[in-house]
Formats: structure tokens, sequence, C-alpha cells
């Protein structure tokens, strides 16, 4: 099973002194889109005083959609993990799920082995139609060439916008899911 999700350590709340953690679980709109939306959410939290051998706990299932398929392909997650009981820490229900680290990049999610390629605008009568990640040009106007035939868009261009980087210093955006994990348990 592989799915891909979107990881968010959320900020520390000092009046009830926890911290949450977010896995969302991503999924295409429908089947022939290339955009993913949130279609649910695994929280956790632990006590702030996580120096001391505090774990995370609290693990719940929240779904954010009113798509059958969706729901189903949430409750096959929680059902994968329900094995796990609800002492499980992130690292066992990330590997029990197969998960795929994205990140939020330009409304839209993205893989986070992406960062370092090239980013790219197709136009259609001089507003923005899609978006190309590639490692090269000639990739990219491989990839805007079966757009346009497949499409078959009006005017089309193809522009560059930037290389993609995620921020430092943001530990869910650059590290891997391991990496993440072992620094949150």
């Amino acid at each position: 099973m592989k799915t891909k999700v979107r990881i968010q350590v959320g900020e520390i709340n000092r009046n009830i002194q926890t911290q949450p953690l977010f896995i969302q679980v991503l999924a295409k709109r429908y089947v022939t889109s290339q955009t993913l939306e949130v279609i649910g959410t695994i929280t956790m939290q632990r006590n702030t005083d996580y120096n001391k051998g505090f774990k995370w706990y609290g693990l719940k299932y929240v779904i954010d959609t009113d798509k059958p398929d969706h729901i189903f392909a949430m409750g096959k997650i929680a059902k994968e993990c329900s094995n796990l009981y609800y002492t499980a820490q992130p690292r066992e229900i990330l590997t029990k799920i197969g998960a795929e680290l994205y990140v939020h990049h330009y409304s839209d999610f993205i893989p986070a082995t992406d960062a370092g390629k090239q980013f790219y605008k197709v136009y259609s009568k001089g507003e923005w139609y899609t978006s190309i990640i590639a490692k090269n040009e000639n990739a990219a106007k491989k990839e805007f060439e079966k757009i346009v035939s497949k499409k078959n868009l009006t005017s089309p261009s193809l522009v560059f916008d930037h290389t993609i980087e995620f921020k430092s210093g943001s530990i869910v955006d650059i590290k891997t899911i391991e990496e993440l994990v072992d620094e949150n348990v």
C-alpha cells in the first residue's frame, strides 16, 4: 500500500502544554486529475515535555471528504493501522501505510523528492492552464507537447518559473519521513 501524505507538526499550545502532529492523506480529486486534495487526516499529540520520554498519543482519524471512494480509502488506512493500536508511534503508522512524503507548493501538493527540479507554467490563451515539474528544459518540452496534443490548447506557451527549493528550517518540507519521525518520536 502506497499512500501520499503531507506531515505537519503544529505549534506548541502553551495553555494545555501539548503539540499536535497532522498526517494529511492525499488523493487525486478525480481519476484523470493531476491535482491532489486532502481526503483525511491522522492526528496525534504529545506533551510538550517530550524530552523526558513522552510519546505521541491520542491517535485519531478524521475524514475530510464526501466522496465515497475517498471515504473507503481512509477506512482502509484505518483498518491497516488498527493492528497497531492507539499507542502506535508515527514511524509505525507511516511505515504501515507506505507513506510517500508530499509538500504544499504553489497551491499544489508535489513530491518532496522534486526539490531541485524546475517548475514551468503552461499558458493557453494567455492564462495559466497547468504546471509542469521537470528535471530540465528538454523534459519539460516533451511533457508540454503531450499536454498540447492531448488537450488541443489554443495559443499554448511554456514558461520557466523557478527552480523548486523548500524553506530551510522547515523540517517537514526538507527532510525524509524517517528523519522527521526520528526527530519527533
